[in-house]
């Protein structure tokens, strides 16, 4: 018997919906959902998918967030306008020196072609981030000129930037990062910890970090504070899914949830 070839990965709202009436015998043979039944269920499964994210089942949404860290900052809060996160970072070096004013730049090896930023140390120890706009090989373009001249072998960064709009739920792990590539677990603090550090200004490598989580953004301790701006810092998180507004909507949930979402539906 040949199977169908077919995997669902996405389920609606309206189908949890109405398996859980179906589950309850709340639904004759044949009949559907009504508008009401579907406005009540529809509110109740969103909360229980917010339920489920606050006590961290939702394994399938970790995700890795590369902060890019400022000598001697001690707080970044997420979303901020003045605070960069991305994912895929790739550590790179410039090949060939640039003057102030440029917009083109030759990395020392390929870019990918997925990421959309860069982030190359300039000659003054400040890092010159820019939108990529245009990749040919190992050479992009930049929609941003240099304010300063960049060194040949400069070390440099190309990276996917983070949506810019959302907090996450919880920071699971941490990880300093070298530009050559070394990783260095980091361990998380509580806020009493951190109250009890007598200089959260000192500056170093950066081994610890305590995580305030607010309603509508996060704010990230680092100490002790980086001291050069190629520092990095990577944070696995659980990130937030994406609201049910409407029974049409997928849930960000896989598929394999579909079973326990609608049971647990028909149970609240």
């Amino acid at each position: 018997m040949a199977t169908s070839g077919n995997i669902i990965t996405t389920t609606t709202a309206k189908e949890i919906i109405q398996e859980a009436l179906e589950m309850l015998g709340a639904l004759g043979e044949g009949e559907l959902a009504n508008a009401q039944q579907e406005t009540s269920l529809l509110r109740t499964l969103r909360n229980l998918c917010t339920t489920w994210q606050a006590d961290g089942l939702n394994l399938f949404a970790v995700e890795s967030l590369v902060l890019f860290l400022t000598p001697g900052r001690v707080q970044y809060k997420i979303p901020s306008n003045d605070t960069l996160t991305a994912s895929r970072v790739r550590a790179k070096n410039v090949s060939g020196a640039l003057p102030t004013g440029s917009t083109s730049v030759t990395f020392s090896e390929d870019i990918d072609t997925t990421h959309d930023a860069c982030g190359i140390l300039q000659a003054d120890n400040t890092m010159h981030f820019a939108n990529i706009s245009n990749i040919n090989g190992a050479t992009c373009t930049m929609d941003a000129q240099t304010l300063v001249d960049i060194n040949d072998g400069a070390k440099a960064y190309t990276f996917i930037v983070n949506d810019p709009s959302r907090r996450f739920m919880k920071a699971l792990h941490g990880s300093y990062l070298e530009h050559s590539g070394t990783s260095i677990p980091m361990e998380a603090m509580s806020r009493n910890d951190y109250d009890a550090l007598t200089n959260k200004q000192s500056t170093g490598i950066p081994l610890q970090y305590y995580v305030d989580t607010q309603s509508t953004y996060n704010e990230v301790f680092i100490w002790p504070t980086a001291n050069n701006p190629t520092q990095l810092v990577r944070l696995d998180v659980q990130r937030q899914l994406d609201s049910v507004t409407s029974t049409a909507d997928d849930l960000a949930f896989p598929a394999e949830w579909f079973l326990p979402l609608a049971t647990n539906l028909a149970h609240v």
